[in-house]
């Protein structure tokens, strides 16, 4: 690939898939990006890229999969997401791995946890129109970020956070249009208070499974709530009594 760092993307509005399975691709991208309004899927496999991109994000609505499997992406991004309504698996680390038949980066099964260094600097983004989180954090096991977020759209929290055995920041969200957050805290260090509105959510399968240190009273309305299968398994510390809503 020669060099496209000074490319004129001024009238471009859609980069989806625009590298994916670019294993090797690290170019710095000095581009317009002012009218773009899909991301998703752009550096997909990129597990090389690791470039500063200060980018107009303003008209952008989806970033799903973004960065899935870039594991030495590190940067800040300092961007305008205020329309942005996607956010799945944007940072997915899910472990990578070159296809040499097809010729592009294919995704091993959840057997494989990775180990990989990211810990971006605080987000501090507006996800105000975002709705679907899930997997967003997935298996960044470093990170460890403060997420000041206006979650208040946000129905769908499955895997946020799955894997991320680091993480341990207080999250104060608005969780009133969350209805599944299966896996979410799976297999972490998370010991946080979670007074949250939980009266939509129908899925919790899983949710703390493997959360050996978390121990917090959960006050919860789990009226709606038809899967709970798992929901503490392995959480050796937890002692608190539950006086939910168990009739569905």
């Amino acid at each position: 690939m020669g060099d496209i760092s000074n490319w004129d993307t001024s009238n471009v509005k859609c980069m989806n898939s625009m590298f994916y399975g670019c294993i090797n691709f690290n170019q710095i991208l000095e581009w317009d990006t002012s009218k773009v309004t899909d991301m998703s899927y752009m550096f997909y496999g990129c597990i090389n890229f690791n470039q500063i991109l200060e980018w107009d994000t303003s008209k952008v609505t989806d970033m799903s999969n973004m960065f899935y499997g870039c594991v030495n992406f590190n940067q800040p991004l300092n961007w305008d997401t205020a329309k942005v309504t996607d956010m799945n698996a944007m940072f997915w680390l899910r472990k990578l791995q070159p296809d040499l038949k097809l010729g592009y980066v294919a995704s091993y099964g959840y057997e494989f946890y990775v180990l990989w260094r990211i810990n971006f600097n605080h987000l501090g983004w507006d996800t105000s129109k975002v709705t679907d989180m899930d997997y967003m954090f997935a298996d960044c096991v470093n990170f460890n970020q403060p997420l000041n977020w206006d979650t208040s759209k946000v129905a769908d929290m499955t895997d946020m956070f799955a894997g991320c055995v680091n993480f341990n920041q207080r999250l104060e969200w608005d969780t009133s249009k969350v209805t599944d957050m299966s896996h979410m805290f799976l297999l972490l260090n998370f010991n946080q208070p979670l007074g949250w509105d939980t009266s939509k959510v129908t899925v919790m399968n899983s949710m703390f499974s493997g959360c050996v240190n978390f121990n917090q009273p959960l006050n919860w309305d789990t009226s709606q709530v038809t899967d709970m299968i798992y929901m503490f398994s392995g959480c050796v510390n937890f002692n608190q009594l539950l006086e939910w809503d168990l009739s569905r």
